[in-house]
């Protein structure tokens, strides 16, 4: 059995090539779960615990101006804990200040350094805010003309993604939430928001309740946890990495196994006499087996054991993208046993049943079959001859490198994958490129405003808004019911003015759309993309306890993912509100008094290109996995066409070819099957990414639009051609150094 085992494994040695890209694709598909995996699980777990010691609220809700509404929220209290927040904004020197009173029950405040104020003039701001202004606990801090001593810093559990209730999303550079004593608070004068957070208490069913609340008309602007920005972007962001270690994982197994079928179908093919021979001395089929299984097992295993340690290593880039874009204290890298036990036996599981798929049915033949392989030859004369003559078809200058490509199936179809999966990856990568480009044109064309400015509650109108250059608007959040879905989406809905022209909706052909007599309303691309929704649809849509339908007249090209349109008198008459009242309008002059929440097209354009970053990075990541398994499939193909033409090459030499022509003619065949391959895979490759980003989308719910241009679509064809060239050169040397092994043999 020694002299069997010694026997096989020098055999499997011969091919340390195709071993080596074996063990790379094998540590590659181990390496990409555990990359993104060892930055989820703990930080799951302890964001949990987090959420739960800190007591993070579940909902948030304003209350109508009604006498019933107080006598409900009593009633309210007798299930759930409830503290109202009320925050000021403070614009200073360009720095957005939130202050508020230190909460008491809900939203506990975790302190990272310090202390929380205990006296007047002692405020606690955000870490980042103080590491990114050069700044320590206890300097001062000037709000208007009140110097305040910082006496710590802290998180906030409703504040975990720095999206503040009704505004854009923040820098930590320039804006901070500050918690300050009430005296304090009292002091300074400026806009203000005022809502309720609410907890379930304990032994209370809070499903049943939130629905109830949701349909009550006395309670407005209600908001659950995980429906809330601020609150559950980060707990979105871990659960979508989830889902890409799992495609990673998924993926890149399938890619593995079909390589070791191919090396172990190719190993027996080329062996099958000396297998032969050692069945003929008496070895049985799982001796001979169980020494091709342990190689297997051996260097898939040592693959995914080298990717555990290098995705350890590597899990460090996305832990500091989280720790720069969230306000958590308890990051760790981590995996669960569940995810540890997944990214280790499933690529060597998977290898472990491939490989006994491949050798089991082998090992079933006659000693006399395997001595005698002229026979599978001969039963594959018919196919050859169908394709010869298809061949014969084609330009002369391609008939030779198509002649030789399709003799070898295995190396078609992984040349096949390759293609495949270079281009759906680079193609993605530039649509998550360009995604916050082109959500940043669609939601800025059209708007020829300057200052945002909303109200906490409905205004009356003032006579000629249009001639003061001003343009209002009546937001109403609604959920909307379709067809193809049992669930409703919240969304928002926007009232426009029909003779203003500071904020202008756009058809796909850049034309404005007329609201003014419009009886429907306009929704925007992305629902287009995602929902399926198209003009002429009847849509349902939810306000408190009541419902109305309206048909979609047209899809818009600009405008907010999440907002549907209409003209302002219609909006007020499903409402069923008095006449000329807004919530909002939009100026070219900054005309807000205190009571009004501001914000700039300066600082939309900003909170838009901060939401870049993780999409580029994305974008970066796949183009990166593209190159690096597109190299190694590319090598693995050149390969196997190297080993199974030694023979020729040999042959070639002896009839006066010199190596550089025998590598021409056996070994540099593949470039316009690539370049076909190419052309046959980009419309499945843009569909797939269609489809995956539009997943993505629904899942987190940030809509990532597909974008490509021309040079996009030249620029994988052009990448993969440049690897395959790289590795054809690397090739040539061997080419040179087998076709000089003459021997009389090869005759």
């Amino acid at each position: 059995m020694r002299g069997l085992n010694k026997q096989i494994y020098s055999q499997l040695r011969q091919s340390r090539s195709y071993a080596i890209v074996l063990f790379l694709i094998v540590l590659l598909t181990s390496l990409m779960f555990f990359f993104v995996q060892f930055s989820i699980d703990k930080n799951e777990v302890k964001l949990k615990g987090y959420n739960l010691a800190q007591k993070q609220e579940q909902f948030r809700f304003q209350l109508s101006d009604t006498p019933e509404a107080e006598l409900k929220l009593e009633e309210l209290k007798q299930q759930f804990v409830i503290e109202e927040r009320r925050i000021k904004k403070v614009t200073e020197q360009g720095r957005n200040l939130f202050l508020m009173q230190t909460p008491q029950e809900l939203n506990l405040p975790y302190l990272v350094e310090g202390q929380l104020p205990q006296r007047t003039g002692e405020i606690a701001v955000l870490p980042q805010f103080l590491e990114l202004n050069h700044k320590r606990v206890g300097d001062k801090l000037y709000i208007g003309r009140e110097g305040y001593t910082i006496t710590g810093s802290m998180y906030l559990p409703d504040v975990q993604a720095f999206v503040p209730w009704g505004e854009m999303q923040q820098e930590y550079a320039s804006a901070t939430f500050v918690l300050m004593q009430p005296e304090d608070y009292q002091a300074v004068t400026a806009y203000k928001r005022n809502y309720y957070s609410a907890r379930a208490k304990s032994g209370v069913e809070a499903a049943v309740s939130l629905q109830k609340l949701k349909d009550d008309p006395e309670f407005i602007n209600f908001e659950q946890s995980e429906d809330t920005a601020a609150n559950s972007e980060l707990r979105h962001s871990l659960e979508s990495n989830t889902s890409l270690a799992l495609s990673f994982l998924v993926v890149l197994s399938m890619v593995t196994w079909f390589i070791f079928h191919m090396f172990y179908k190719r190993f027996l093919l080329l062996h099958q006499q000396e297998i032969g021979v050692y069945k003929a001395l008496g070895y049985t089929r799982r001796q001979i087996s169980s020494v091709m299984l342990r190689f297997a097992v051996i260097l898939s295993a040592a693959g995914a054991l080298g990717g555990l340690l290098a995705g350890f290593l590597a899990s460090n880039v996305l832990m500091n993208m989280l720790r720069s874009s969230y306000s958590f204290p308890y990051y760790e890298r981590g995996v669960s046993a569940a995810s540890l036990a997944l990214g280790l036996l499933l690529p060597v599981a998977g290898t472990i049943l491939i490989t006994l798929a491949t050798i089991v049915p082998f090992m079933k033949r006659e000693p006399a079959s395997l001595l005698n392989p002229v026979q599978s030859n001969r039963d594959n004369r018919g196919v050859l001859a169908a394709l010869n003559k298809l061949v014969s078809l084609l330009p002369e200058k391609l008939r030779l490198p198509f002649r030789v490509v399709l003799r070898r199936w295995n190396a078609l179809l992984l040349s096949a994958a390759a293609v495949l999966l270079m281009t759906t990856l680079f193609i993605m990568s530039y649509a998550l490129y360009q995604s916050s480009n082109t959500l940043i044109d669609s939601q800025t064309a059209g708007v020829n405003y300057s200052y945002d400015i909303s109200y906490s509650s409905l205004q009356p109108d003032a006579l000629e808004a249009s001639a003061a250059g001003r343009m209002y608007y009546l937001r109403q959040p609604v959920e909307l019911f379709t067809e193809s879905s049992s669930t409703s989406k919240p969304l928002q809905m926007l009232g426009l003015d029909t003779d203003g022209d500071l904020f202008i909706l756009l058809d796909d052909k850049k034309h404005p759309i007329e609201l003014e007599n419009m009886e429907g309303v306009v929704v925007p691309q992305a629902m287009h993309v995602l929902y399926g929704i198209d003009a002429g649809d009847q849509l349902q849509f939810k306000v408190s306890d009541s419902t109305f339908t309206a048909s979609v007249e047209a899809i818009s090209e600009n405008g907010e993912p999440d907002t549907v349109y209409t003209a302002r008198p219609r909006l007020v008459e499903w409402l069923n509100l008095p006449a000329n009242v807004h919530s909002g309008l939009w100026s070219k002059l900054n005309t807000a008094d205190v009571q009004a929440q501001v914000v700039t097209s300066a600082d939309r354009q900003a909170a838009l290109q901060s939401s870049a970053v993780s999409n580029r990075s994305s974008a970066v990541m796949n183009q990166v996995i593209g190159l690096v398994i597109g190299c190694l499939l590319i090598y693995l193909v050149i390969l196997l066409n190297f080993q199974d033409s030694l023979r020729d090459m040999q042959v070639l030499k002896l009839l006066g070819y010199r190596p550089k022509e025998i590598g021409r003619f056996l070994l540099d065949v593949y470039k316009p099957l690539f370049v076909v391959f190419y052309l046959l895979s980009l419309l499945p490759a843009i569909y797939i990414t269609k489809q995956i980003l539009r997943l993505i989308s629904l899942q987190t719910g940030d809509y990532i639009p597909f974008s490509t241009s021309p040079w996009m679509l030249v620029l994988p064809l052009v990448v993969i051609l440049l690897e395959y060239t790289v590795v054809v050169i690397s090739f040539q040397r061997r080419v040179r150094k087998a076709s000089d092994q003459e021997s009389l043999n090869v005759i």
